[in-house]
């Protein structure tokens, strides 16, 4: 019993890691196509 309490909340801490990365990455992802469509626009 708590050998598997344990397996669950490692598999917890690894999605928790994996979310944040994700979120970071959209993040990151949103911030550099809003530089590019400012760039754009500040071509035109």
């Amino acid at each position: 019993m708590l050998a598997n309490h344990r397996v669950m909340r490692c598999c917890f801490k690894n999605t928790l890691y994996l979310q944040v990365k994700l979120l970071h990455f959209r993040i990151r992802v949103l911030t550099s196509n809003l530089k590019f469509a400012v760039l754009c626009t500040n071509n035109f």
